[in-house]
């Protein structure tokens, strides 16, 4: 876990802002609003560059998706250099309202996560996941908070390995204060419970949703009064049309993408209908490129109310999460095809087509 500066637009320039301003309590909105989005970094394919439409995408998500939603905070996966100082970077509402989490991409990867913020905060890092995790400590009047935006690693078969890095952060969270030099915001962040987990967490598999509620998160899509099931995909095959043309006879749809907040938070409170899918329609309404979407993601918009008085925050368990922590918790199913028997109809479809243009070349040879 390591401390950074974040960035703040001032002077014709986006300057460092010193720890003492990050650390300053100040007052957060009784509503706030919390939004997570995966971008879908541009391929290295050329052909398939030129069907993404990344310029045309980017420009959307920046100047209308991300801008509508209102949000106070933004989380941001798989974002990239020419992402960052191309479109966030030159972004003028950015550059008015918003602290950024980072100015030049300092991972080791090509793809990394971002923080967005109307507010100031402390910034970390947590060597966890397919990209760094990424962690804001918010200080505010009442308590303090963290919103961690993580893209776990990716693939129906890689359960394990996405139960270990979410043991590791909890871990990570769980051994702060330990030490005396750490941020006293952090701490009482982390022994308050205040903290959102937010992202790509590629949860592909049903038993899934129970290693969530084993970290003592809760879903705040379930929380907040919607369902599993149509239109609650973060990932879909069926409704997103370049999902369709990219993703082959692939007919998977989930939630790979949560909003999630610790069970024993103290500070914040979920209402009904205060949640939303973003970033689910076309780019597009005429016949021009019709195909296209933002991202082969949905984004999450969730809006959290402060508590009026500190009580003990109470789960409600939905029923089908009971029915799975009984009796499916190894229910490692999609509920749609498997990646293997997606390749296998895609190889059957490749021999059939082959198959056919021999035969014809054939007939016209004899």
């Amino acid at each position: 876990m390591e401390q950074h500066y974040i960035y703040k637009y001032s002077d014709n320039n986006w300057r460092s802002v010193p720890y003492e301003i990050t650390n300053t309590e100040y007052k957060i909105p009784k509503n706030l609003k919390v939004a997570t989005y995966n971008i879908l970094r541009e391929s290295h394919f050329k052909p398939m560059q030129y069907f993404e439409k990344s310029s045309t995408r980017y420009k959307y998500q920046v100047n209308s998706l991300l801008f509508n939603t209102g949000a106070d905070i933004i989380g941001l996966n798989e974002v990239t250099q020419d992402y960052l100082i191309n479109y966030i970077l030159t972004s003028e509402w950015i550059k008015a309202g918003y602290y950024i989490s980072s100015i030049v991409n300092s991972f080791k990867t090509n793809e990394f996560n971002l923080i967005l913020s109307k507010f100031p905060f402390d910034y970390y890092t947590f060597n966890v996941g397919q990209e760094i995790t990424v962690g804001a400590v918010f200080t505010c009047e009442t308590n303090s908070f963290i919103v961690l935006s993580a893209h776990l690693t990716s693939g129906e078969n890689n359960k394990k390995i996405r139960q270990k890095e979410l043991k590791t952060l909890m871990h990570i969270l769980g051994s702060s204060g330990n030490n005396e030099n750490e941020n006293e915001s952090f701490i009482n962040a982390i022994i308050s419970g205040n903290i959102i987990l937010m992202g790509d967490l590629n949860t592909h598999l049903v038993s899934e949703n129970q290693i969530l509620y084993s970290c003592n998160f809760v879903d705040l899509w379930i929380e907040s009064g919607n369902q599993e099931g149509e239109g609650s995909y973060t990932f879909d095959n069926q409704d997103n049309t370049m999902n369709q043309i990219r993703n082959v006879l692939d007919n998977r749809r989930m939630r790979l993408d949560r909003i999630l907040l610790f069970r024993r938070n103290n500070l914040f409170d979920i209402r009904e209908g205060k949640m939303m899918i973003f970033g689910n329609e076309k780019i597009y309404s005429d016949f021009s490129f019709s195909y296209l979407y933002p991202s082969d993601h949905f984004g999450l918009l969730v809006e959290l109310e402060l508590k009026e008085n500190y009580s003990k925050y109470k789960i409600k368990r939905p029923e089908f999460l009971d029915f799975y922590a009984m009796e499916h918790v190894n229910l490692d199913i999609t509920g749609f095809r498997t990646i293997r028997r997606i390749i296998i109809y895609r190889i059957i479809v490749v021999a059939v087509v082959v198959l056919i243009l021999l035969i014809i070349i054939l007939k016209l040879i004899l």
